[in-house]
């Protein structure tokens, strides 16, 4: 008999957690056979496992082994036994794993004489479909990224530059470490927490990634990308904004223009049944005609503006990037109803800086539905 078998913790694997809706550090078995959910976990978890995930049944993880045995191995040690014990029990015969599933545990299965059969969408695949619960819960999350944001273009307006253009607050220079530390200490007061947002200013925000670091100026463009998570839905946001402290310079203002331009392109053509990579394909065509060099059209100097990323966007939910309805070239799949997907047109150009304006998009029936609500404003 087939069936499904996870094994870890879910507080950081989304495919286990989605699964078993059970929020634990420690790692535990979980098992889906004909149509019954099963969690496999310690004494202590037994009530609260019981509470929160809705499976059908959870047993206790200490049937599967004796005392003597895990006093010898430790109960770390007895995973595998309890794995297989739990396997038997559910009567699969056939073990169907995600591709991250620890090759230990696979080799314990199929030592077992359990088959092990992979398949990287078993749990993925059903994440991709967002429900009326897990889109309010992406809406809320970005609820409290707009309103960070906010705190962030507050604090670029009433900071005060020097003779230099380095902004300062309270008698300090204003540095993106100070910005990142803001906003996640107004995360935590919001239940949400994240990695170091991206504030970064001039040239820095033209590499790649770079979260940012050191003093701001004004008159730079300053790019803003928070992704915080809900402590409790366990849900992302991700949203991308560009603020200048200041007059905008005339570059800014231009390439800020095109950028949403590119934005309201790509929105109007998010449906049901588009290929991502059409979507792609026609932000480039927009910013080739405006006179940008595009991964499809690599022409003109190297040292010119360009379109960013190699992608315009990507999957939201449990995790950041959820890269099955990604927005990229090499993406030939169709959107589909229920589909949660970040838009993020991008044009850089080294030692001067980007702009990457960022929305997330729910796909409906009639086209789409923009949960971003924050404005483009740049100061």
């Amino acid at each position: 008999m087939r069936g499904i078998v996870l094994i870890g913790g879910s507080m950081e694997c989304a495919d286990l957690f989605h699964a078993s809706r059970f929020l634990k550090y420690d790692p535990f078995v979980y098992l889906e056979s004909e149509g019954q959910r099963i969690i496999v976990t310690d004494p202590s978890d037994l009530a609260r496992a019981r509470s929160l995930s809705g499976a059908d049944e959870v047993w206790d993880q200490d049937g599967f082994f004796s005392l003597e045995e895990a006093s010898r191995k430790g109960v770390d040690g007895m995973l595998p036994a309890v794995l297989l014990g739990a396997v038997r029990r559910a009567g699969v015969t056939t073990a169907v794993v995600p591709d991250w599933f620890p090759t230990l545990f696979a080799d314990v299965l199929r030592a077992g004489g359990v088959e092990v059969e992979v398949d990287p969408l078993v749990i993925r695949g059903r994440r991709r479909t967002k429900s009326p619960s897990e889109v309010a819960a992406i809406e809320q999350a970005l609820r409290v990224a707009e309103q960070s944001l906010e705190l962030v273009r507050r604090t670029l307006r009433d900071a005060v530059p020097d003779e230099d253009g380095v902004l300062h607050t309270d008698e300090q220079p204003l540095t993106s470490e100070r910005l990142q530390n803001d906003v996640r200490a107004f995360w935590a007061t919001h239940h949400c927490e994240g990695q170091v947002p991206i504030i970064a200013g001039g040239g820095q925000a033209a590499d790649g990634f770079e979260t940012g670091h050191g003093p701001l100026r004004t008159g730079t463009p300053i790019t803003c990308d928070l992704f915080p998570r809900d402590t409790g839905s366990r849900y992302h946001a991700d949203i991308t904004r560009v603020f200048c402290a200041g007059e905008p310079p005339r570059e800014l203002l231009e390439v800020h223009a095109s950028v949403r331009r590119a934005l309201e392109l790509a929105r109007s053509l998010v449906r049901p049944g588009v290929r991502g990579n059409a979507v792609y394909e026609a932000v480039c065509e927009l910013y080739h005609a405006e006179g940008y060099r595009t991964p499809l059209h690599d022409t003109g100097d190297a040292n010119e503006c360009a379109m960013g990323a190699p992608y315009l966007g990507h999957g939201l939910g449990l995790d950041v990037h959820e890269l099955e309805t990604g927005v990229e070239p090499y993406n030939t799949g169709e959107l589909q109803e229920g589909d949660v997907i970040t838009l993020e047109p991008e044009l850089y150009r080294l030692g001067w800086g980007a702009v990457r304006l960022e929305d997330v998009v729910l796909v409906t029936a009639e086209g789409s539905r923009t949960l971003t609500r924050f404005d483009y404003d740049l100061c």
